[in-house]
């Protein structure tokens, strides 16, 4: 079968997007263009971007060349909640009627606004886990490319999207999973963000402290719990099983690496907890499931944010 996604465009270049596109990039520079404004693209262009220690000289193009730019057969979205509107927005200029779009965004509510505003045929339910990716100025670097989770919401059968995104994937050695189910996938992980992402975040704490301290894995599945709860009222089918998992994919991480929400706050940024408790709490209020623990999260990170 030959592959047809010729053009692939990356919108927002933070640690997921730039290990993705660096292994496009790898398999075909010629496939990858990375849009971004016009002083980011003077700067990289300028000071060069690396990934792992590797130079890279991506293909930039600046929104307002978008529209003279080959339309995108794959988009990859990898901006922070806050920028998905803006990223929505781009995509729609260079969006036809066949493209795809993976969203790399945490939670369980991009896919939805993207198929809102875009059309519900373009996105996958995609998420990445497992990598310790991280991002300092134009460096990115990591130890665990992890994978990247994505397909349809029911992938008995698979589509010949699917399929193509998978010998792209394949081609460009990026591990990938798609199972049957996406969207109890995506609550799996889900589940997993809400707890480590908050908790790390108000304890500033690598994944070290995750794995052996006992009284902050109490934490994680207290906050874990609320999303199985919320599971079994929305019909979604996380398990038990599910819960005790929450720390599988944390344990095959750096210990010294810490959690994109706990880097935010490292680094004095507004969190996304938007997409997370938050976004426990608004469905907690619609099922009518208590979610205690979540609301103290949540109110612990608005705090620390106040402060910046």
């Amino acid at each position: 079968m030959p592959n047809q996604l010729q053009h692939i465009y990356v919108i927002g270049l933070g640690a997921m997007g730039a290990l993705y596109a660096s292994k496009l990039y790898d398999f075909d520079p010629s496939r990858i263009h990375i849009v971004l404004d016009e002083q980011r693209k003077q700067r990289y262009e300028h000071d060069g971007f690396w990934v792992n220690y590797k130079k890279y000289n991506f293909n930039y193009i600046t929104p307002e060349q978008c529209s003279d730019a080959p339309k995108a057969d794959l988009i990859i979205i990898g901006v922070k909640a806050t920028q998905l509107h803006e990223a929505i927005e781009l995509s729609r200029v260079i969006l036809q009627p066949q493209t795809r779009i993976i969203s790399l965004l945490n939670g369980i509510s991009s896919e939805t606004l993207i198929a809102e505003r875009l059309g519900e045929h373009h996105p996958f339910y995609a998420y990445g886990v497992a990598m310790d990716a991280t991002r300092q100025g134009t460096q990115v670097n990591y130890s665990k490319a992890g994978f990247l989770v994505f397909g349809e919401p029911n992938n008995e059968t698979l589509s010949d999207d699917v399929k193509q995104v998978q010998q792209l994937f394949e081609q460009a050695q990026i591990p990938y999973q798609t199972p049957v189910d996406m969207r109890l996938a995506l609550w799996k992980k889900f589940m997993l963000n809400v707890a480590a992402n908050q908790v790390t975040a108000i304890l500033k704490i690598p994944y070290g402290e995750v794995k052996h301290n006992p009284d902050v894995q109490a934490l994680l599945f207290s906050a874990a719990r609320e999303v199985l709860n919320l599971s079994e009222a929305a019909k979604i089918g996380l398990t038990e099983q599910d819960l005790q998992g929450i720390m599988t994919p944390m344990l095959q991480l750096n210990d010294q690496a810490y959690t994109s929400m706990c880097q935010d706050i490292l680094a004095q940024r507004k969190t996304e907890v938007a997409i997370f408790g938050e976004t426990v709490i608004e469905l907690g209020k619609q099922y009518h499931v208590a979610t205690p623990v979540n609301q103290v999260l949540v109110n612990m990170i608005h705090a620390i944010e106040a402060g910046f």
